[in-house]
């Protein structure tokens, strides 16, 4: 059975956010693996912030292929809730957010919020930063929606390297154990057919310990280039 902690111990956070929160007393969360953190339409009690581990965020169907909107994979300092900062006052939540691994976070409910933007600049100018980093990193994903499914799975790839860790004695890396063939479908947008037809054309992706195991140099740039303007001449083809 899966449960949640909550406490006020400490444990790896991003750089300065608890001096910028320590004055409100945020909550310390921990969720296990595979756990729902909030559902698409419940009520957003507050802000998260991701101190450690990894989350998929999707919004209606777009895990099953059904949405153009493509899945986010939020590691540590990536923010959840954050449809209360809309200044309709926004109070259920437009996404569902499950646990990859074991996720911490710290919670800052609503009125702590209110309080924070009102009374620390630094806190505003964090929250901008982070969702201007958000914005252009989900136009991104979203642009990449028309390419070939070999050179989506590549550019998910080149997406979530900071999640990976180096492979001993080689230029490779490794992707986390909780990132496997279905979360890269679903990160890139691609049926089960297109997943399978993408892992075996990628060149340089392999599985090693139970882990998916690539060379960022075997994913060319100029590939995906050529790759994106054929995808873009099919589209007015079908005009």
């Amino acid at each position: 059975m899966v449960m949640r902690m909550l406490s006020q111990e400490s444990f790896p956070c991003p750089d300065g956010l608890t001096d910028l929160l320590g004055a409100y007393r945020p909550l310390h969360v921990r969720y296990a693996a595979e756990e729902l953190i909030c559902r698409e339409g419940a009520f957003a009690a507050g802000l998260q912030w991701i101190t450690q581990g990894l989350v998929l965020e999707t919004e209606g169907g777009s895990a099953r292929g059904q949405s153009d909107a493509p899945p986010d994979l939020l590691s540590q300092g990536d923010l959840m809730g954050i449809e209360i900062l809309l200044p309709a006052l926004e109070e259920r939540h437009r996404t569902s957010c499950r646990a990859l691994t074991e996720v911490s976070l710290l919670f800052l409910d609503r009125a702590s919020l209110e309080r924070a933007l009102a009374e620390d600049s630094r806190f505003s100018a964090s929250l901008v930063g982070h969702l201007a980093t958000r914005c252009f990193r989900l136009r991104r994903a979203r642009a990449r929606q028309v390419l070939d499914p070999v050179a989506r799975l590549a550019a998910t790839l080149l997406d979530v390297t900071p999640t990976c860790q180096p492979v001993e004695g080689e230029e490779s890396l490794a992707l986390p154990e909780a990132i496997d063939a279905r979360v890269l479908g679903e990160l890139s947008g691609l049926s089960s057919v297109q997943m399978r037809r993408a892992l075996r054309e990628l060149p340089g992706l392999r599985t090693a310990s139970g882990q998916m195991v690539f060379n960022p140099r075997d994913l060319s740039q100029d590939a995906l280039l050529l790759r994106e303007g054929e995808a873009s001449e099919r589209l007015l083809d079908d005009r």
